[in-house]
This record gives C-alpha cells, structure tokens and sequence, in this order.
C-alpha cells in the first residue's frame, strides 16, 4: 500500500449548516457536522504536538463578511478557535478564554465593535486586544494566515492529529486490511478517507475496531489515548486520510 507524503497540513471542508448546534446538544448528540478537518503524513514521518488547519473560509457562513464571527471546537470544548473576520483579507483567530478570571467570552459583534466577557464585563476589540478592564491581558492569539483567496491556515499547539503508523497485516478471515493507528483526542470523532489517487476527491469508508471485526463503522470516538482501525486493503495502492469533525459552538 501507498501512503501519502504530502505536507503536514490540516485542511478544513466545510458544509451549509440550518442553524448553530451548542456545545451541550454536541455532548448528547452527535451534533452539526461544519467542517472536517483533513491531515495526511507520511507513515514513517515523526509526528508533531502542532497542526495547521486549513479552512475553506467561505464554508463557514459567519465569515463571509466583514465583521464575522465564529467559535468551534473538535473536542467537545476542550479547544476553542474564535475567528474573526476584521476586513476582506484579514482574520484572527483566538482563543476565547477570559484573561481576567477564565470564563468564555462571546463572539465578536460588528455593531459594538467589541468581544464582551459575560462574567465581569471585560470587553475586547476584534484582535483580543483589551478595551476595557477588569482584564488587563489580551486574548491569547493562535498564528494563523490567509492567502487572499479562501484559505485561512491556523496553527495550533498540542493539536497532535497525525496518522502514527501504517501496518499491512496478514491475510486472515475478514480479508488482508490495513492498521491505521493515531491518537486521538478525548470526545473528538474520526473517520477514515480514501482514494486511488491524489488528484481523487477523498472518500469516506468503513473500517473495524478490530482485527477481524467487521468493517461496519464510518466514526470512531476519541479516548484522549491513542487507537486503531482496520480498513480494507484488498487493493494494490492507495491513499488514506484521518480526518477529524469539527462543530460549532454558541
């Protein structure tokens, strides 16, 4: 089998939602799929505790226009990405956790020119900088980076979202499959893409949880430990994806 060596890069593919899903029905449910985030390496290449998202900006509606505003997490809230948009060629993207006391701030609203913190007024423009007390710190940034087209690529440490091997195994009742194994992030959902060729539109494909289990499942949830799958493997070449589901908070 052939596994890409394509750069260490995440790539977001975002869908038309009806409305924002919160982050509780998200816990009870499975949520409202925005954008799956989309990361291929070399099997043999050392993994990295960072990752750079790739977002295809005009699939997240919010930020269409100038002023635009959304908060996502993959994990269940665990990480946060607020991303504003401040004009046609510029964002940031921050991290919404109060400098003063923790709490979550909102989302950047055009009309007050402003972030406000709910908790104890803190109020912030749409860099994070401090506008108003009782913080006195700026919202902490995540690099990130737009091409001027639709990519918005951002950084972010201790993503550790990477395929950590590849392994052939031998042929046995369910047929010759291939082991998939990475870590994974506690409540994070993952599935498993393929294609004849890079130049393919990746599609998403069932494996098994075990060796010889059957290969009836599309997501598998994340322990925060590291896991496996097994997928097919009957054909002589191919390029596997991880890709990791990522939902809107409100």
């Amino acid at each position: 089998m052939i596994v890409s060596t394509e750069p260490q890069t995440c790539e977001l593919k975002c869908s038309k939602i009806g409305r924002r899903q919160c982050l509780k029905n998200f816990l009870l449910v499975t949520g409202t799929l925005i954008a799956e985030v989309i990361f291929t390496r070399s099997a043999s290449a050392i993994g990295s505790s960072s990752g750079v998202l790739r977002i295809h900006v005009s699939s997240l509606a919010a930020l269409v226009p100038v002023g635009g505003s959304v908060l996502v997490t993959y994990d269940a809230g665990a990480t946060q990405l607020l991303i504003n948009r401040s004009s046609a060629g510029n964002f940031y993207v921050l991290n919404p956790t109060c400098t003063h006391a923790g709490c979550t701030v909102g989302l950047y609203v055009a009309a007050n020119r402003g972030i406000s913190c709910h908790c104890h007024g803190s109020f912030f423009d749409i860099s994070g900088q401090v506008l108003n007390g009782p913080a006195n710190r700026p919202l902490a940034a995540y690099q990130s980076s737009f091409d001027g087209d639709d990519t918005l690529s951002v950084t972010v440490p201790g993503l550790e979202f990477y395929i950590e091997s590849v392994q052939l195994e031998s042929p046995t009742a369910a047929g010759r499959r291939l082991k998939i194994s990475f870590p994974t992030h506690a409540f994070a959902s993952y599935s498993i893409q393929r294609t004849a060729n890079l130049t393919d539109a990746p599609q998403t494909i069932n494996f098994a949880t075990t060796a010889t289990g059957v290969a009836n499942q599309t997501t598998l949830l994340g322990t925060g430990e590291p896991m496996s799958v097994w997928v097919d493997a009957s054909a002589s070449t191919g390029f596997f994806t991880l890709s990791l589901q990522l939902y809107e908070v409100s």
